[in-house]
């Protein structure tokens, strides 16, 4: 049974004023301008029509929670991170597993932590471990940045899980293994504002940003 996880990124809406070094200039894409303690974004599915409700909130200290549910408040998964002077580092992700019966929630352990760095000629890169049926998944999640339009700097995600050696047999792991590819859309001034998932069987669902409740 493959296990699909929604690591996303989510991780991405975040809330912070930026400077005029170049350094900071991709901040301005990635993290919101203006911004309160807490907002509510809805991001819509141009596929289904599906919604994903995400809260944001932030502190003085750069750590941002994202915690995000469907239309039915049904929890999906909830990230925390930290900004840098650098970029912005994972701290913790947790995320639903609803491939069964009954729903539980897993905890992602992280080892390598870059979420995306300021410096767009860096790749990103975090990695982690977690526990899913008594089998201990490997997950890498890797960045780049592919071009910049307009006011719009566009990254493509390279996302894989798969059970650690030695757990299964060959077969099982390649069942067992997940991998799909991401287009992620960061509008400056606003943050995150579409992105794409692709899937190796071809499919794809795009998901736009619709609007800000405070």
């Amino acid at each position: 049974m493959k296990r699909f996880i929604n690591i996303s990124f989510f991780i991405f809406i975040s809330f912070y004023f930026n400077s005029c070094s170049k350094k900071t200039k991709t901040k301005s894409f990635y993290l919101k301008k203006l911004f309160s303690n807490k907002e509510l974004l809805t991001f819509i599915s141009k596929t289904n029509n599906k919604l994903q409700f995400w809260e944001v909130s932030r502190n003085d200290n750069g750590i941002i929670i994202t915690k995000r549910r469907n239309s039915k408040n049904e929890f999906i998964d909830e990230t925390i991170e930290k900004i840098t002077e650098k970029g912005s580092n994972l701290i913790s992700y947790k995320f639903i597993e609803s491939s069964r019966e009954f729903p539980f929630e897993i905890e992602f352990f992280p080892k390598r932590k870059e979420l995306i760095k300021w410096d767009l000629a860096k790749s990103s890169i975090y990695t982690g471990e977690y526990i899913n049926n008594g089998i201990i998944f490997q997950v890498k999640r890797k960045r780049q940045f592919l071009k910049k339009e307009k006011q719009i700097l566009i990254f493509k995600d390279s996302f894989e899980s798969k059970p650690i050696k030695g757990q299964l047999s060959n077969k099982k792991e390649e069942l067992y293994k997940t991998t799909f590819s991401q287009i992620s859309y960061f509008e400056k001034n606003k943050g995150l504002v579409k992105y794409q998932k692709n899937y190796p069987n071809g499919k794809s669902e795009i998901f736009e940003l619709q609007k800000t409740k405070q």
